[in-house]
């Protein structure tokens, strides 16, 4: 059970900060992200 907990946790994060993301990038890119526009193309692509 606590496998499937931490599991779901992970994902859980993975969610939000794609969520994270995808917000920032629709809002538009007026402002850059601090780790810059390819990380976060590879990271959408992944």
């Amino acid at each position: 059970m606590k496998k499937v907990l931490k599991g779901l946790s992970i994902f859980l994060i993975t969610f939000f900060m794609v969520g994270a993301v995808v917000t920032k990038l629709d809002k538009g890119t007026d402002e850059p992200l601090p780790w810059g526009q390819n990380t976060t193309t590879i990271t959408i692509n992944a």
